[in-house]
């Protein structure tokens, strides 16, 4: 069973490194497997033989089963540090057999060799692939400014052709203490995630609605932009209760853990700074709207109040001018006419400044057009 394990009948005794000549027991053993054939006697130094031939075999199987499963580990991390192919991966691992033969412990050693060959050749590559996904890490969880990031760690910011060996070891040390870090995070982060672009949402969302007009646009766009106000208008409905959420998962780990800092502060702190930010920006925006509305508001009074006026002089000047037929149209024309071009002067106030008479009685121009004779009755007064 050992030597068939051993693949010995297929590429000979010669793979083993025995201290001890076993030649003639090597024999016994093939011959026995091949024929069946029992070729040794049975005297005691024969039985001590063979009993010391199992027992070199077992440990020879013992060592080939440890070197393959660290010669294994070792060509695994190898291959993720050095971001091995995939293609290339698998062209290896068929390249031989799953056995306990010289000729797979040979191959994973070449590969070994290989592997360590492109360590040493491709350091600046494989330090700055370390890098690229240390960074991604740093950005998953908000560590974002050169301060925090060189203290977490130092090397990042060495100059890569100074680096030896070694620091392909600390760096990926560091890659994977942060990314278990991470990974015991990610649950928050995730949240925390979801919870900052709605932020931003939040003051988008009070931009949009400081535009009236959109309620009454038309087409395609503007449909496809309502759409999209109703979900942000949902999903900042939601913040309060996933800002809640994640501060109930943040207490229950910063009491095993301590703080917990996100973007280079704790997060408690940040929600709090980001309600102050967002009551500030709302307030703006909405004084600044109702500063544009007032005007708007002052001119649509103003031309209610001409509209009236209006109406009430025309009425005054048909109702004196009723009493004569012969003049009627005539007085209702003049009158039109003035009261239009006292009522379109570019200064209304002007229009209501008070006149004095010869007899001191005051008049406003109002007035003065209601009361005041037309042309067309003193010319008439003359001639009867």
């Amino acid at each position: 069973s050992i030597v068939i394990d051993l693949e010995i009948m297929n590429e000979g005794w010669n793979t083993l490194k025995d201290q001890t000549d076993f030649t003639l027991y090597n024999n016994a053993i093939s011959s026995y497997i091949i024929n069946k054939s029992y070729t040794l006697g049975y005297h005691k130094n024969d039985i001590l033989l063979l009993n010391q031939r199992l027992s070199t075999l077992q440990n020879e199987k013992d060592y080939r089963r440890n070197e393959l499963s660290k010669i294994g580990e070792e060509i695994a991390r190898l291959w993720t540090l050095l971001r091995i192919p995939t293609i290339d991966r698998e062209n290896f691992q068929l390249s031989f057999k799953m056995n306990l033969s010289f000729e797979t412990l040979n191959k994973g050693y070449n590969e070994l060799d290989r592997l360590q060959t492109i360590r040493q050749t491709s350091l600046k590559k494989v330090i700055t692939m370390i890098r690229y996904d240390i960074l991604k890490l740093w950005e998953e969880v908000a560590i974002d400014d050169e301060i925090h990031r060189r203290n977490e760690f130092i090397d990042y910011y060495k100059d890569i052709d100074t680096l030896d060996d070694s620091s392909v070891e600390e760096h990926e040390s560091y890659f994977n203490k942060l990314k278990g870090r991470v990974d015991e995070l990610r649950p928050i982060l995730n949240k925390i995630s979801r919870r900052e672009a709605v932020v931003k949402e939040r003051i988008e969302l009070e931009h949009i609605q400081l535009n009236p007009e959109r309620l009454i646009a038309r087409g395609p766009n503007a449909r496809e932009e309502r759409k999209r106000e109703e979900g942000m208008t949902v999903r900042v409905k939601n913040l309060d209760k996933i800002t809640k959420e994640i501060l109930s998962q943040i207490v229950i780990w910063e009491d095993q853990h301590g703080p917990f800092i996100f973007a280079g502060e704790r997060y408690a702190e940040r929600v709090i700074k980001q309600e102050e930010n967002y009551i500030e920006i709302r307030d703006s925006l909405r004084n600044a709207r109702k500063k544009k509305d007032l005007p708007k508001q002052e001119s649509i009074n103003l031309k209610s109040s001409l509209n009236k006026r209006t109406g009430s002089t025309i009425t005054s000047s048909y109702n004196y001018n009723n009493t004569s037929n012969s003049t009627k149209s005539k007085d209702i024309s003049m009158d039109i006419s003035i009261a239009s071009l006292s009522i379109n002067d570019e200064n209304y106030l002007s229009s209501q400044r008070i006149s004095t008479e010869s007899d001191d009685t005051e008049y406003t121009s109002i007035t003065e057009i209601r009361e005041r004779p037309s042309s067309a009755t003193v010319v008439k007064s003359q001639y009867l």
